[in-house]
């Protein structure tokens, strides 16, 4: 099994070989497929970017909410008088709100943005998704001829 895995991922030029060792049963698609996805680095960075992208649209909407803000303090004194001494307590609460009403478009315009880099980055998995689907039919394909031949070397 490792060297038919090793054969696969060899004709794929990955250069991900495993050493050698004894030949087992035949891969299967769904296994090659199952492995590409777990150990390209490409396809994992495209996932993560998109990941990132749509965080990143998310975020772009935050100049059009509401933008709240709040503090609270509290303190305590203690001073001695000539009559004894005098306790005194503060509590201090603020909030505050405001609403960015118009920013010059350049809000909208970020937002745009960054829903285009978002498209950018899905368009981007989808190409590289097309591209290793491709590479992996032409190197199964060798693999399955591969095993093939030595099937009838044998013969």
């Amino acid at each position: 099994m490792r060297f038919k895995l090793s054969m696969l991922l060899f004709l794929l030029g990955g250069g991900w070989a495993a050493p050698a060792g004894p030949a087992g049963p035949a891969l299967t698609w769904e296994t090659c497929v199952r492995e590409l996805i777990a150990a390209n680095p490409e396809l994992q960075a495209a996932r993560e970017a998109v990941i990132k992208a749509r965080t990143d649209v998310l975020a772009a909407y935050a100049p059009f909410l509401p933008q709240l803000s709040g503090s609270a303090s509290a303190s305590r004194s203690n001073t001695e008088l000539d009559t004894g001494y005098s306790d005194s307590t503060a509590y201090n609460a603020n909030l505050t709100a405001s609403q960015n009403l118009f920013n010059g478009f350049s809000d909208l315009a970020a937002l745009r943005r960054q829903q285009a880099l978002y498209a950018a980055a899905e368009t981007t998995l989808q190409s590289i998704k097309a591209a290793l689907s491709y590479n992996l039919i032409q190197a199964f394909a060798r693999l399955q001829y591969a095993q093939d031949f030595v099937v009838l070397a044998d013969l």
